[in-house]
């Protein structure tokens, strides 16, 4: 009887760890989908993008992923438009401070679609 029991109560909180974990994991998934720069647009923006210099205003967490951190930069268009934006792009962990400088690459005819140069970007 005992053992049955034991048994019975195992399996369910074993399947429903695994319940909240597919969960988890999926909207994890549709939340990074649908907030990412895809890669070539990226590489895009890497080759045709203005450069300036950016400041780390604020790195900001998004629920369900709270180890995902969205950096918001502040930097001028050559036209001297100053504007402070959330990066489409998360980092893993602690990444940037605020106050940092970071090189920002947007397309002239949208600033809102910037990247922060970071990494082995320099080889594009």
């Amino acid at each position: 009887m005992f053992d049955s029991l034991f048994s019975f109560v195992f399996t369910a909180i074993l399947l429903l760890i695994i319940a909240i974990g597919f969960i988890v994991v999926s909207v994890n998934l549709y939340y990074t989908k649908n907030t990412r720069i895809t890669f070539q647009n990226r590489i895009i923006i890497l080759k045709r993008g203005i450069v300036a210099e950016g400041t780390m205003v604020a790195v900001e967490t998004a629920w369900p992923s709270l180890f995902y951190e969205y950096p918001i930069v502040r930097f001028k268009t050559p036209q001297g438009l100053q504007v402070t934006l959330r990066c489409q792009e998360y980092t893993k962990g602690p990444g940037f401070r605020k106050g940092q400088k970071v090189e920002v690459r947007f397309l002239p005819a949208s600033p809102e679609a910037f990247i922060v140069v970071t990494g082995l970007d320099f080889l594009v």
